[in-house]
């Protein structure tokens, strides 16, 4: 063993008199060197030899990277520690980055605890140091430190300030208090992270704590940091509290002029608009930001003159103060004063994108289009912000292809930011470009490359197009990543408020509650979802939870909870409701009266129809608008109300209240009153298939198949294309579509043999078909006529259902058209015979089928 040492002392010793005369390493892996022995030697070094050639500052990174890649025993955190500082001697960051610290994190994974301490305090902070400097290690740094810190291993200050802006970025704000705690010598740096991060989390009296009892100094920057905290989450309370601190214990701080705009600018956006200004009055010293957000105090707090009189007392404007003073032209129509304000830039030849920017939008908005198009393409150089800009013009004046156009040469020139993809994902979603969407979506990136916004629009892109296998995939993603907020949960709700995917928006009601989103919004679109999937008692729930809490609920709370009262049939609820509504203070809306009178139409309550449209001027200053009109015609025809409904709708050529009116003689099946609607209708749009649906139907009804056969005619020669009724039906997650007639399903054979089960289960309980229903162009005999009835889409929709789910469960099926009479009438038996209850959703309103029923007592 004695001569092993002596002899390896010796085999270093002479290679390193080698090494010096040799002068570089890289002779020692040359065939032509005459050392051939030593070459051979360290062909295949050791781990020991390996440490001592990686500490020669002789040694270039790349002839170190081949010896450590030539270490034939399992390297130990000593190779790795070697390498590191050779990779730090030569400047090669990215590889510490990369390669060491992975081998690192690996070697340290097969430590057990009782060996952390082997390994040196200086060693360690090497490692953690080089971790949190690097966002892929920087989790694994945190790990390490926890597990350290188990195990009593001692940190340098240092080492614990790298770590706390780690924990800081992260969030960790558990650990970030721990450690802080831990440090003997807190910098003003670290104390200003700290308390940031504390501030972001409402822990004002830990705030306070820390700095009444720090040993060092505070300074403005300080100071301003936490304001600006308190800033970006509107966190008024904190905000003040700080100020208070300062000026009680550290007024000469006041004399910061950027702790000043700060303040001022803080007080502004938390709407305490007197304070700001009176800070600006009070304040000694005065730049042009300070100004600026002076200026911004007073248009917010709707000083407007003053603002710019103000405006126009400054000397030198800065490009900042005149999109300050645009933006308020634009935000409150002050065209003539923003014609000013372009003058003036155009008067000191300002070429800022930003200004410019401003200038593009202004003229837009003052519909001076063309102005805003021109004023862009003779910028020599604009900027990516203002070709987004452009682009949203472009879509708003319909200049839809010129907007690719300029997107694409935007994507030729990379110019293009992913603001650009979200201007242009939200406007194929507000255009129904469906097919322009899915190429700009093929564009992106991998989704954990994209920001929140832009998964945002990608995910409301899905949910509109109603993608649901994209947009569970992307939703996933997002869970996966952590990285999804209550606009995200609003998308994937709005995907399932279709009647009949109610366990997944369930799913996504319970991830809202779980990380306590409280945005009314999301509150609105979760009731919204309740009450589209007819869960009429959960949305009341919801809603009476909401008032308990004394949540800041909206007009659109209201509208929401009112719609469900209307389209499920709940009049009289929705009258509790609408008295409560005014009882707290709500003026009802153009929307809010549009419910009232759906739910009056749905329960056949004329009389209360008339009054309330009466009162729309008169009582709540609002004037009927077309939809009112309709919906009071509906509520008339409904209940037989004919005279009254021609009286209200009087010359009108409006094609929806005609056709409403049509409606209503097809309940009724009054023929003469429907040739004339429909002759009026045909003046109005000969091209819509409806109208000639419903008279077809009512001709049918009085075995008119002569009549029914010139109107399919007419419909063909008119190029007035039928919308083929469908039904869908959620089963075990998975959406499934039916037509009339359906013979392409895969399971068509058993869905058949469970039709005639459940139709032979009808007829013994006494359901007797309506052969007045069948309006399929030909000549049926009645048994064929049955046959057609019985291949309904929903029927075969609540067939498939009675194969797949459980006995006795809740069946929820959606129709796109309204619900015939047959079915509807069907319906009520099977759900008497099966014992089970159904609720479908047509294109009209709800049906809640129990026990032979339906809810809408057959008014539909």
């Amino acid at each position: 063993m004695v001569g092993f040492f002596i002899k390896k002392m010796f085999t270093l010793r002479h290679f390193a008199t080698s090494l010096k005369k040799l002068g570089k390493v890289k002779d020692l892996f040359d065939p032509k060197n005459p050392t051939a022995a030593l070459q051979e030697y360290f062909k295949n070094p050791n781990d020991f030899d390996a440490v001592f050639l990686l500490n020669k500052k002789e040694i270039n990174f790349y002839d170190c990277k081949r010896i450590f890649e030539r270490v034939s025993s399992k390297r130990s955190v000593n190779t790795l520690t070697s390498m590191y500082f050779a990779s730090k001697r030569t400047n090669q960051e990215k590889w510490i980055q990369d390669e060491y610290l992975e081998e690192v994190n690996q070697i340290l994974s097969t430590l057990a605890p009782n060996e952390f301490k082997r390994i040196s305090p200086t060693l360690w902070n090497m490692i953690l140091n080089a971790m949190t400097t690097s966002p892929k290690f920087k989790k694994k740094a945190q790990f390490w430190y926890e597990t350290l810190d188990n195990n009593l291993v001692p940190l340098s200050e240092k080492n614990k300030s790298c770590l706390l802006n780690s924990y800081c970025t992260s969030g960790n704000l558990e650990m970030v208090i721990r450690l802080f705690n831990q440090m003997e010598a807190p910098t003003i740096i670290d104390i200003t992270k700290v308390t940031e991060k504390l501030i972001e989390n409402y822990r004002l009296q830990d705030v306070k704590n820390i700095l009444l009892e720090m040993s060092v100094s505070p300074d403005a920057i300080l100071f301003t940091t936490l304001i600006k905290s308190c800033s970006k989450i509107k966190y008024l309370e904190g905000g003040k509290s700080i100020h208070r601190i300062i000026v009680e214990l550290f007024p000469h701080l006041l004399n910061d002029i950027t702790l000043i705009t700060c303040l001022i600018s803080f007080y502004s956006t938390c709407g305490q608009y007197e304070t700001a200004i009176e800070l600006f009055t009070n304040s000694p010293q005065k730049n042009i930001i300070t100004w600026n957000c002076y200026l911004q105090a007073l248009l917010s707090s709707g000083k407007i003159d003053l603002a710019f009189e103000n405006f126009r007392r400054l000397a030198e404007p800065s490009n900042s103060t005149f999109v300050i003073m645009l933006n308020a032209c634009i935000s409150n129509n002050l065209f003539e004063r923003g014609k000013e304000i372009c003058g003036l830039i155009e008067q000191n030849q300002c070429k800022d994108p930003i200004v410019m920017n401003s200038v593009i939008s202004f003229y837009a908005n003052l519909g001076e289009v063309e102005r805003s198009i021109e004023t862009f393409y003779s910028f020599k150089n604009p900027d990516t912000p203002m070709c987004n800009t452009i682009l949203k013009i472009l879509f708003k004046d319909e200049r839809i292809s010129e907007a690719f156009s300029l997107f694409y040469n935007m994507m030729s020139t990379k110019q293009t930011s992913e603001v650009s993809f979200i201007v242009m994902l939200n406007e194929c979603t507000n255009k129904l470009l469906k097919k322009e969407g899915e190429e700009i979506i093929a564009l992106l990136p991998p989704l954990f490359e994209c920001g929140l916004e832009l998964r945002n629009s990608i995910l409301k892109f899905y949910s509109v197009f109603k993608i649901y296998d994209r947009a569970k995939e992307t939703f996933e993603e997002m869970l996966r990543l952590k990285n999804f907020d209550y606009i995200s949960l609003i998308s994937m709700l709005s995907l399932y408020s279709d009647g009949i995917s109610l366990k997944q928006g369930i799913e996504i009601h319970q991830i809202a509650e779980k990380y306590h989103f409280q945005e009314i919004e999301l509150h609105n679109t979760i009731l919204n979802f309740y009450g589209k999937m007819g869960e009429i008692e959960k949305t009341f729930e919801l809603f009476v939870d909401l008032l308990r809490r004394e949540y800041p609920i909206s007009i659109i709370t209201w509208n929401v909870v009112l719609a469900t009262c209307a389209q499920n049939g709940r009049a009289k609820q929705a009258e509790v409701i609408f008295d409560k509504m005014i009882e707290q203070g709500f003026e009802p809306n153009e929307e809010t009266l549009l419910h009232m009178l759906s739910a009056y139409s749905h329960n056949m309550m004329p009389e209360k129809s008339i009054n309330l449209y009466r009162e729309l001027p008169s009582k709540y200053h609002i004037e009927p608008t077309i939809k009112h009109t309709a919906c009071l015609v509906d509520g008339l025809v409904r209940s037989g109300l004919f005279e009254e409904a021609e009286k209200i709708i009087g010359d009108s050529k409006e094609l929806i209240l005609w056709s409403t009116y049509l409606g209503g003689c097809r309940k009724y099946n009054d023929l003469e009153r429907a040739r004339k609607a429909f002759a009026i209708l045909k003046e109005i749009d000969k091209t819509d298939s409806s109208n000639y649906i419903l008279l077809a139907n009512i001709y049918s009804y009085f075995g008119e198949d002569l009549e029914v056969e010139l109107l399919k005619k007419e419909m063909k020669s008119e190029n007035a294309k039928k919308i083929p009724g469908v039904t869908t039906i959620e089963i075990n997650g998975k959406t499934y579509s039916f037509v009339s007639n359906d013979k392409n399903h895969p399971e068509i054979k058993q869905i058949e043999e469970e039709l005639m089960k459940l139709t032979q289960e009808m007829i013994d309980a006494g359901y007797e078909p309506d052969l007045r229903w069948v309006t399929k162009h030909g000549t049926f005999t009645d048994d064929e006529k049955k046959n057609l009835l019985c291949r309904h889409s929903e029927k075969l929709a609540m067939a498939y259902a009675f194969i797949h789910q459980p006995k006795g469960s809740t069946i929820r099926i959606a129709n796109n058209l309204r619900v015939c009479g047959d079915c509807h009438n069907a319906t009520k038996y099977i759900s008497k015979v099966r014992n089970c209850k159904i609720i479908v959703r047509d294109a009209s309103r709800f049906h809640h089928f129990e026990n032979g029923k339906c809810s809408c007592g057959d008014n539909w």
